[in-house]
């Protein structure tokens, strides 16, 4: 924003774009790891994200994520009930709230950015 660059400013927008999409809480994205320390029903949500953006546009990257996602996420629920994934997503409640802050924390800020970043196009 210094040098009032638009092109300076969409490679930013970009960037936080890409840092929130990473943020969906499914599986193979950061956000499944800690949407799993949240509680592991929050990666439903993610693949609902994912569904809805392929339904809104339709890419074969996307459609890719969805599946491995989907995959993963269904395999890792078949398991939620074995001891060794209890254990595994066992979080005190105080970390769990420390963690999502942070998580929802850092999703405003990109949110944020984006919007501070957005660059128009007129074509």
């Amino acid at each position: 924003m210094a040098y009032d660059s638009r092109s300076l400013k969409a490679i930013a927008f970009l960037g936080f774009f890409i840092n929130l999409f990473n943020l969906l809480p499914a599986s193979p994205l950061d956000g499944g790891r800690i949407a799993a320390a949240l509680h592991p029903a929050m990666w439903f949500l993610g693949v609902a994200g994912l569904v809805a953006l392929v339904v809104y546009r339709p890419n074969p990257i996307l459609i890719l994520i969805l599946l491995v996602s989907a995959s993963e996420i269904w395999h890792r629920w078949q398991l939620r009930r074995l001891p060794q994934a209890q254990a595994y997503y066992r979080v005190a409640p105080r970390r769990r709230l420390g963690l999502g802050l942070v998580y929802f924390g850092l999703a405003a800020a990109l949110v944020f950015g984006m919007h501070a970043t957005h660059v128009p196009h007129s074509f």
